[in-house]
C-alpha cells in the first residue's frame, strides 16, 4: 500500500515539474522555480517507493508487484489529467491517505 501511494506522489510531482501540467496541478502554487525540485522529489519518492515495495519478504514477488504498479498508477493519473484535473489533486490526499494506512499496524 505504502508503494502505491509513494508511486502516486511521485507520477504526481513529475507531472506538477512539467510545464504542460504544472498549472493545472497546483494552480496558484505554480512556480517555474518549483520546477526543478519537483523533478527532483519525483525521483526521490520513485526511489522510496521501490523501497518499500522491497521491504517485505519475498523481494522478487515485491518487485514484480511494484513494477505493475508504475502503469497502474501513472495511467490513473493520466486519465485525471486528461478528463478531470480536480480528481488529480484528491487523488494526491488519497495517496497520503493510503501511505497513513500503510504505516498503521
Amino acid at each position: 500500500m505504502i508503494a502505491a501511494g509513494l508511486l502516486y506522489l511521485a507520477f504526481f510531482t513529475c507531472a506538477a515539474g512539467m510545464r504542460r501540467h504544472g498549472p493545472t496541478l497546483l494552480a496558484r502554487w505554480n512556480r517555474p522555480l518549483f520546477a526543478m525540485h519537483f523533478r527532483m522529489i519525483a525521483a526521490v519518492l520513485l526511489v522510496a517507493s521501490l523501497l518499500a515495495a522491497l521491504s517485505g519478504r519475498d523481494g522478487t514477488r515485491a518487485f514484480i508487484t511494484w513494477v505493475g504498479l508504475l502503469p497502474l498508477m501513472a495511467g490513473s493519473l493520466l486519465l485525471c489529467l486528461s478528463y478531470r484535473p480536480a480528481c488529480a489533486r484528491i487523488g494526491f490526499v488519497l495517496a497520503f491517505a493510503v501511505i497513513v494506512a500503510g504505516c498503521l499496524p
